[in-house]
């Protein structure tokens, strides 16, 4: 069972996290959710891939990831996964499951919601006796908008009794978490340092009206940019995709806020999502400065 691990971010968790009885080899593979396949395949309305997310819209969609070289399915210790969705009260169901040829078996069910969602879920209590990969099945939260973000297959070599199996789980949930603080952290910097930088008005006037000629010469619908705000060497700009939008539409719109600000080739950009009862609400941060 040779598998090869391509384009993938490799990391390791401690070896301290794992009970003082077990010396064990740990490896994390990172998948983005783009990879994973939306059923039905070929309704968009059920999910689509944009850049690294898969946003869904209901119904569910498959993650499948690989063994790496020299390890089986039962060494799986857990699979991290976040996503979002509009609101706390609408749920992303993941299960881990196995397989082999047209059996499956499917482990219990954990999910996410809010903006930061993230859990994780791990091999069924009852192992068939031989099975040749695993994935993650996922559960979209129906009408509304949601999206499927990475997931973390957390691999350990060691055979432990199965009530320590997820004992890593929380402190890489907690890891997450901090890791979610520090980007909030640094979106509230970006805010502040925006807020705070004064306004140059040729500099200002010269970017702004060149993204809005940018605008009205791209395929964005006229008014889709709420608000444009250049200063000394940064824009901002907002903007909120409906929550009703079809997914090939959605995809479009995303499409076009991202290739509408790379009209300014001399300015690094972010673009920063949050998912609101309202919609996608968008904003593009772009910063000016000399390399």
């Amino acid at each position: 069972m040779k598998h090869s691990i391509l384009s993938l971010i490799t990391l390791c968790l401690m070896a301290t996290a794992l009970p003082n009885t077990s010396v064990a080899e740990t490896r994390v593979d990172t998948y983005n959710g783009a990879t994973c396949i939306s059923y039905p395949p070929f309704n968009t309305n059920n999910g689509l891939p944009y850049q690294s997310w898969l946003y869904g819209f209901g119904q569910g969609a498959y993650c499948h990831f690989q063994v790496p070289d020299g390890w089986t399915v039962d060494d799986i210790s857990y699979v991290l996964f976040e996503g979002s969705s509009s609101t706390s009260l609408d749920n992303i169901r993941v299960r881990l499951c196995v397989y082999y040829r047209m059996s499956q078996t499917c482990g219990a069910e954990r999910t996410m919601s809010g903006t930061s969602g993230i859990n994780w879920v791990t091999l069924p209590a009852s192992m068939p006796n031989y099975v040749t990969g695993a994935y993650l099945s996922v559960s979209f939260p129906a009408g509304k908008v949601s999206t499927f973000q990475n997931f973390m297959p957390v691999w350990q070599r060691t055979v432990i009794n199965f009530a320590h199996v997820p004992d890593t789980a929380p402190q890489a949930l907690q890891q997450r978490n901090t890791e979610f603080v520090s980007i909030q952290s640094w979106r509230n910097q970006a805010a502040t340092d925006f807020s705070t930088q004064p306004r140059s008005e040729a500099w200002a006037r010269e970017k702004e009206s060149s993204l809005r000629r940018a605008a009205l010469n791209s395929p964005l619908p006229q008014g889709l940019i709420e608000s444009l705000d250049c200063r000394q060497t940064q824009c901002r700009a907002n903007t909120t995709l409906a929550s009703n939008l079809d997914g090939n539409t959605l995809q479009v719109q995303l499409s076009n806020v991202k290739h509408w600000v790379e009209s300014l080739p001399e300015c690094q950009y972010s673009v920063l999502h949050d998912l609101t009862e309202k919609g996608q609400s968008i904003e593009v941060l772009a910063r000016c400065d000399s390399q």
